[in-house]
């Protein structure tokens, strides 16, 4: 359309050239007939003026039409100025390497503030050419005005060294049938970095999902090898406690194997603590680990349990004091994940209490929530090392805990049995003067067990886990 528009206007200027050349032609005769004193015929004269009325009205239309399509030319050279400044891309165009056209944008890639300030001045004084991608043909071709083959780069070298991620793409056009070279420029460096971000998230996600997948293998490698050593272990204890019986009555063996029967029964227990434990954590780990829950009278269970460890505290010289705000509190919990939490809390305290120090298991009742207090007055922890004692395989006080075996992952079981209740645990402790850990567990009723109240007392199993928790003491 704007190539009609010019061709127009090339008619338009042909006819007023025309128009001129007659006008002259005419006013060449009368000059001509006035300085030779020549009479011109009057029809001559007449057809003569007509031509040059005629001519002169010709030249007034094209001249109007002319004005319309400058205008429009105008116009037309503004909507291509605005829509080349409006482009994402940056614009230069060059002829044997020297600028007559830059955008707003080509001009900023090359540190300029305007493309007019590009303008006149040769492509080398910004840009380094690698003639190893440009090549000899292109560069020769470029300084001929002569045609080439496109050219597609990835990169552009400022005269200072400093070396931008683009997409740049050149070739040949012709600007009043003579060549030269747009270049239509893109910086793409954001866009590299985005990609160098996204290739990193998806490595990541990738080696998570290796780590996940190889941490599954491990917790199901820890979980079979807890089983295998569990299933031996059984049978063990089963052949003690068969001996045990086999020498009742029997004086002068049983004094001998008692002792040597309780430090085997000891370390089997010791052995079924630590593969409990393990098989435990690799349940939670991989969210096996489900509660049976049912309404249990937790007061009950709490108390049962605080009792069932007296003989080991008497031991030690340890006195051990039990209180309750109320004494029944119905609740839906797992009582064996309740008692092992006592277990653990208990256990911990004996361990970290010194000869004659003082135990109290305190029970509150806050009506939607019960919360259990377990304090003692022993060695305390530092306070830089509270916050860690429920991560895992964490231990304190490593040169006091020698004396007293632990794997170090007791608390952090007793913590994911707690938040499975949902519920919280915290730690409060000075160092050197004792420790004081708060459970909270908040007090809901399963209504569809509402008529099957257990209230819990110490059985055998109780017993077992209560030499099992306390056989590293």
């Amino acid at each position: 359309m704007f190539n009609l528009k010019y061709y127009k206007l090339e008619r338009r200027y042909l006819s007023i050239l025309v128009g001129i050349i007659v006008n002259l032609i005419i006013t060449s005769i009368f000059i001509y007939s006035n300085i030779t004193h020549r009479e011109i015929n009057i029809y001559f004269v007449v057809i003569l003026i007509s031509i040059l009325v005629f001519s002169l009205v010709l030249q007034i239309i094209a001249l109007l039409s002319m004005k319309k399509i400058i205008y429009i030319a105008k116009e037309n050279e503004e909507i291509h100025s605005q829509v080349l400044e409006s482009l994402p891309t940056g614009v230069l165009i060059h002829r044997k390497f020297k600028f007559i056209f830059a955008n707003s944008l080509g001009a900023k890639l090359l540190n300029q503030d305007s493309g007019e300030d590009l303008v006149g001045r040769s492509l080398e004084e910004f840009v380094k050419l690698d003639m190893a991608i440009v090549g000899e043909e292109r560069m020769e071709s470029v300084l001929e005005e002569k045609e080439f083959k496109p050219l597609i780069e990835n990169r552009l070298v400022r005269s200072n060294g400093d070396i931008l991620e683009v997409e740049t793409f050149s070739k040949p056009i012709f600007i009043n049938k003579k060549v030269a070279v747009l270049n239509l420029i893109k910086d793409i460096t954001e866009q590299k970095k985005v990609k160098e971000l996204e290739k990193r998230i998806q490595e990541e996600k990738d080696k998570l999902k290796e780590n996940m997948e190889i941490e599954r293998l491990k917790n199901e490698f820890f979980a079979n090898l807890s089983h295998e050593f569990r299933t031996p272990l059984t049978i063990i204890l089963g052949i003690i406690q068969l001996m045990e019986k086999d020498i009742e009555g029997l004086p002068e063996i049983e004094q001998v194997m008692t002792n040597r029967i309780k430090v085997l029964k000891q370390n089997c227990y010791r052995l079924l603590k630590l593969i409990g434990n393990l098989i435990d954590m690799t349940k939670i780990d991989a969210g096996y680990f489900v509660l049976d829950l049912k309404n249990h009278e937790i007061i009950s269970i709490i108390e049962n349990t605080t009792l069932s460890i007296i003989d080991y505290a008497n031991n030690k010289g340890i006195n051990i004091e039990f209180d309750t705000e109320v004494e029944e509190k119905i609740t839906a919990c797992d009582a064996d994940k309740i008692e092992r939490i006592m277990l653990n809390l208990l256990s911990n305290a004996i361990k970290f209490t010194r000869d004659g120090g003082n135990i109290r298991v305190n029970v509150f009742d806050e009506n939607q929530y019960i919360k259990i207090v377990v304090e003692d007055n022993g060695i305390g922890i530092p306070s830089d090392k509270v916050n860690m004692i429920f991560d895992r395989f964490v231990q304190v006080d490593k040169s006091f805990t020698r004396n007293h075996e632990g794997s170090g992952i007791g608390l952090s079981i007793v913590k994911a049995f707690v938040e499975m209740h949902n519920g919280n645990i915290t730690a409060e402790s000075i160092y050197g003067e004792g420790s004081k850990f708060t459970v909270i567990l908040p007090v809901k009723i399963l209504s569809e067990d509402i008529d099957n109240i257990i209230v819990e007392n110490i059985g055998e199993n109780s017993l077992e886990r209560v030499n099992i928790e306390f056989s590293d003491i």
